[in-house]
């Protein structure tokens, strides 16, 4: 695609027209001289709703116990005391887009439990996710804040240890939070990384489970432990207060993504960013507003949430799981959003079915933009299907066609955004940042069509149960086959997991000769590629989608792969055998 100018000054009038904004919505004013800690327990901001006494944050689901703000604002800080006085962390934070930054904490998380959320107000789901704990096949997800500005940065705990140590490398991480049962592979890679044993630290587990006997024989710190000694002694950090306009540099985590080609990259998002979004999806829900009768409010204050990631998962979970038949769950919920993985239309329908009373769809977004740019609008109990919905309030959207001209309404091209959420850029990767992040606009390398009425249609991305993986990634494993010649991954839609991987493949001359002599050496060359990947990449990565081979890849001029060419050819080839 032809550069483009993102300066909005430098836009001639015809192609300023084009650009899209939030439909009558207004942005309200963005703290930028809070951590996120701070916004949570101490800001006053006008979306945020009066709680009722006695609502709790947190509720346990395996016990019901219940955690309140004061309980929580005091684990906080002693766990942040007791990591300090531990492992003498301080919060000197050098700029992250340089070469030497040296303070980070990864959490590498797994866990039985799942606890449901309480929010203040219930816009604050995003705004309390450093305690959030979600379920999916008995993933636990936490991803923690301190009040002394200490970044972090989550990690899947279903990585190999040459995954995370990738990751660890990557982020020069000074502790590991890991769940026992990923303890070995946490081990591994910060033997790798030069990370001592010490340095990694437990999550605490019920004792009459496996995972309990792993933390009764192990000699390592566990949170409780830490929290412990962080109440008992006196506090050896000093909460950072910061300046105006400061949260727009501060880091607060560093949150790994593919981008849009290439290995993960380390996305530098800083504090303002995620109470940007926060208020953003606040305001586009019109929280804290009268807006409509009671019942029909999206959002009210004392709502609990299920804290399960990804949301998509669960959605599989609620409508095929043989418990729903024991229960009247239209009593309970009302709002289901999808987010990171598209809804199928006929999986909408059942949703809509199942809870004809809920207001259900879809959002869109990604690290870079921390997170949400779009969502179904309050205008709408039910989203469009196939529709990511309607542009979040300070979000600036151009789709730009291959041209360089911004695109009409449906018309399609790739989506870039201007935002307040926007990230830093990608840590330690100045090319990979001029790439993406353009004077303050975010170039998604997403397809998508907006259409006169406010909805975005995505046409172009590769997600997995909510995962975002890059084809490049792919790509590359694949060439490491020696049976590859050359090779281009597309997605391709799957009813339960959004999509998956689908490699096209042109063999080596050798391989091609073997492939020929019978179908089962061919079948047992597709075998050992799809046996290549799934040793060598996490389990939503693997080509579930299959191997087909052909005689060359379609590219562009300039030599970039056409992708679409062969995502409509795999949409022919799915049809085909969904006939035989």
């Amino acid at each position: 695609m032809p550069s483009i100018d993102t300066t909005t000054a430098s836009l001639p009038a015809s192609m300023k027209s084009r650009e899209r904004r939030a439909l009558g919505i207004p942005l309200p004013p963005i703290p930028d001289n809070m951590t996120i800690p701070q916004f949570i327990f101490e800001s006053d901001h006008e979306c945020r709703p009066q709680r009722r006494a006695g609502v709790p944050w947190l509720i346990q689901d395996d016990n019901g116990k219940q955690f309140g703000e004061e309980e929580l604002r005091a684990r906080t800080h002693a766990l942040a005391n007791g990591l300090h006085l531990k492992y003498n962390i301080a919060a000197i934070m050098s700029n992250p887009l340089l070469q030497n930054f040296h303070i980070l904490l990864p959490a590498l998380i797994r866990d039985d439990s799942q606890t449901t959320l309480s929010p203040f107000g219930q816009y604050t789901d995003s705004g309390v996710s450093y305690l959030r704990r979600g379920r999916t096949r008995g993933l636990k997800w936490n991803l923690p804040y301190f009040p002394s500005c200490l970044p972090s940065s989550g990690a899947n705990p279903d990585y190999t240890s040459s995954e995370l140590l990738y990751q660890l490398q990557a982020t020069n991480a000074a502790v590991i939070m890991v769940h026992p049962e990923s303890l070995s592979i946490a081990l591994d890679a910060a033997r790798e990384a030069g990370l001592p044993s010490a340095r990694v630290v437990l999550f605490d587990v019920s004792h009459n489970t496996t995972s309990g006997e792993v933390l009764r024989g192990s000699s390592h710190e566990t949170i409780s432990s830490l929290v412990e000694f962080g109440m008992k002694n006196k506090v050896g950090y000093v909460e950072r207060r910061l300046a105006p306009g400061e949260a727009k540099t501060k880091l607060a985590f560093l949150s790994f993504s593919s981008g849009t080609t290439g290995r993960p990259k380390a996305v530098a998002i800083p504090h303002f960013a995620l109470i940007a979004n926060v208020i953003q999806i606040a305001a586009h829900n019109k929280v804290n507003q009268n807006y409509c009768d009671w019942n029909d409010q999206r959002f009210r204050p004392g709502d609990v949430a299920i804290g399960v990631l990804p949301f998509y998962h669960i959605y599989g979970l609620v409508i095929n799981h043989p418990a729903t038949k024991k229960y009247d769950l239209r009593k309970h919920i009302r709002m289901i959003m999808c987010g990171a993985a598209p809804l199928s239309h006929e999986l909408n329908q059942q949703l809509f079915s199942m809870f004809p009373d809920a207001h259900i769809g879809q959002a869109y977004g990604m690290t870079e933009t921390c997170t949400a740019t779009t969502m179904w609008p309050i205008t709408r109990k039910r989203g469009v299907s196939g529709s990511s919905g309607h542009l979040l309030p300070g979000i600036v959207a151009r789709v730009v066609k291959q041209d360089g001209t911004l695109a009409d309404y449906g018309e399609a091209g790739e989506l870039i955004v201007w935002t307040p959420s926007v990230a830093l850029g990608y840590a330690n990767n100045a090319e990979a940042t001029k790439e993406t992040f353009l004077d303050g606009w975010v170039r998604t390398g997403d397809e998508v069509k907006i259409m006169e009425d406010g909805e975005m249609i995505v046409l172009d991305r590769l997600k997995v149960k909510g995962f975002q993986v890059a084809p490049a990634e792919l790509e590359g494993c694949l060439l490491d086959h020696p049976d590859v010649s050359n090779t281009c991954v597309v997605g391709i839609p799957d009813e339960y997991s959004g999509e998956v991987p689908l490699a096209y493949v042109v063999l080596t001359a050798d391989a091609s000769k073997r492939a020929s002599q019978s179908a089962a050496a061919a079948e047992a060359i597709k075998a050992s590629i799809i046996k290549h990947v799934a040793q060598n990449k996490i389990h939503y990565k693997h080509l579930v989608g299959g191997v087909e081979f052909v005689s060359a890849i379609p590219t562009s001029p300039s030599g970039k792969l056409l992708r679409r060419v062969l995502r409509d050819q795999a949409k022919e080839l799915r049809k085909v055998k969904a006939k035989l």
